[in-house]
Order: C-alpha cells, then sequence, then structure tokens
C-alpha cells in the first residue's frame, strides 16, 4: 500500500472526518476513508457515517466498502437505514402505547 496525494477532490457535504489517500495493488485509483465525527447519545452510543471516496471524487459501491451509518459497532448498508429508522419508531410508539396504559 502507498499513500499519495490529491488535494484538489473536494470532500462531500457534510463530511468532516478524512484519511490519507491511499492505494492499493490492483484497485483503480487512490482512494480515502471519509465520513462524519460522532454522535454521542444516551452517554454510550455512538452514531456516525463513513465512505470509501477515490481521486476522481466518486464514493465506493462496495468493491472496498459502500457507504453507510454506522451505530456504535455495527455497520448499517443505506438501503437498511430507514428499515430501522422505521422499526425503531413502531418500538417507541409500542413502548409509549405501554407507558400510558393503565389497568
Amino acid at each position: 500500500m502507498t499513500t499519495t496525494t490529491h488535494p484538489d477532490v473536494p470532500l462531500p457535504a457534510g463530511a468532516d472526518y478524512v484519511d490519507d489517500w491511499q492505494k492499493v495493488d490492483g484497485s483503480a485509483m487512490p482512494y480515502r476513508f471519509i465520513g462524519t465525527k460522532d454522535v454521542v447519545f444516551a452517554d454510550h452510543v455512538r452514531v456516525w457515517t463513513a465512505a470509501v471516496q477515490y481521486a476522481d471524487g466518486s464514493l465506493d459501491d462496495g468493491r472496498i466498502e459502500a457507504p453507510g451509518v454506522f451505530v456504535s459497532d455495527w455497520r448499517i448498508p443505506n438501503e437498511k437505514v430507514r428499515e430501522l429508522i422505521s422499526v425503531l419508531q413502531e418500538s417507541l410508539a409500542l413502548v409509549e402505547a405501554w407507558g400510558t396504559d393503565s389497568p
């Protein structure tokens, strides 16, 4: 693996973390890991996003690692994030209903 520099490639909007450029033997072009800072809630749950950006500005589609949302140490693929949100909302509604039901 070698490290190269491509200073003119802008980060996607909202990205505030960037790693050094890398080029692994066999990769089409240099790439770098990008993402966001951790958001911590409930004192221990961390949420952040990450992706691989190529030197042409495009994002990896999964050859190295597809863009995703991370919750603590779990990577949730983009296509599953809305499903997770829906499941969380349904679970919250159920628990809230339990709290308002009285015998």
